[in-house]
């Protein structure tokens, strides 16, 4: 088997492929666009050789003429064009013609030629996101969404997702401590000024309306941050999206409300963020079955992996579910 790399003319995605052993050329599917097209094996390298001595110029056509049996077509060439004499020089010792590997077949042999073998990647060995190969791909692949994927692709996109979420607690957590802090600064400036000083019943009272304003705060943020376009500021700085499973369309508010409110029930457990951020590895998290919703990687949201469970398409006067 001839092994090669070989680059998709579509989507620019670059692949190896392996044809039949004296096969010139074949047919190959891409693994991320499905597309099919025709490769040519490249040329084997050659040894050098010592340079030959010129040929000798070849005979003047008269003797090309003459040397036509009678009742022959002749070209303008000289040369017979019969169908038989361009299969018979076609035909010829290598000694004396020795075409160049992969030259293009003439279009009167075309009818002819020998048929190529058709060859398609082993999509059991390649990545459906990355498209790399590897002989151990099905022992060392990870499930995602149903789907083998290889490791490194698998971590990539848990990473992600996992820094997206970290990003939103920190969001939240600077937002609400900003506003906290300075909400707390002016209402006691203000008591101070108009009683001239603050006791300790005062001060429990405002510690308590702000416990109640930041549990408030917690629940809208959790709730509808994945509504904006299917993105939060953390799932936007990572690349990954949160799509309707059923229609492949971004998720709004109500989805985000559906998805998420496991999430804030949780959140009030301690540590449940980290058992929450340790099993979604496999694609779905926890809200994600009920809710009808999966994260995609905006990278390879074409992939067979990403894709939804009805596909979509978009009309001409607008967006249309099929």
């Amino acid at each position: 088997m001839t092994l090669f790399k070989c680059v998709c003319p579509g989507c620019q995605h670059s692949f190896k492929v392996q044809l039949p052993e004296g096969a010139e050329r074949g047919k190959v599917t891409c693994p991320q666009c499905q597309t099919s097209f025709i490769v040519r094996a490249p040329a084997p390298p050659q040894s050098p050789t010592h340079p030959e001595s010129p040929s000798p110029p070849p005979p003047p056509s008269t003797v090309e003429v003459a040397s036509a049996s009678p009742g022959r077509p002749v070209g303008s060439s000289g040369k017979s064009d019969l169908l038989s004499d361009l299969l018979s020089d076609a035909q010829m010792p290598a000694e004396s013609a020795t075409p160049a590997s992969g030259a293009a077949i003439p279009a009167a042999l075309q009818p002819y030629a020998p048929p190529t073998a058709a060859v398609s990647v082993a999509t059991e060995h390649v990545c459906p996101l990355c498209g790399q190969s590897d002989k151990n791909y099905l022992v060392r692949g990870k499930m995602l969404f149903d789907h083998k994927v290889c490791r490194k692709c698998f971590h990539s996109f848990l990473n992600r997702r996992q820094l997206a979420f970290f990003i939103d607690i920190v969001i939240f957590e600077v937002v609400t401590y900003s506003i906290s802090f300075a909400a707390r600064f002016v209402i006691g400036f203000t008591i101070a000024s108009a009683t001239g000083e603050v006791n300790e019943h005062q001060l429990a009272g405002i510690e308590l309306i702000f416990s109640v304003i930041n549990i408030a705060l917690y629940i809208l943020w959790f709730l509808f941050k994945d509504g904006f376009n299917g993105t939060s500021p953390g799932k936007a700085a990572m690349g990954v999206r949160v799509i309707n499973e059923d229609t492949g369309y971004p998720i709004g508010f109500s989805g985000s409300a559906k998805r998420n409110w496991p999430i804030v029930l949780l959140g009030f457990v301690p540590f449940a963020w980290l058992i929450i951020a340790a099993i979604m590895g496999k694609g779905y998290r926890i809200g994600d079955r009920g809710a009808r919703t999966k994260v995609v990687w905006k990278k390879y949201q074409h992939s067979r992996v990403f894709q939804p469970n009805r596909p979509v398409s978009f009309a001409a006067s607008g967006a249309s579910h099929v």
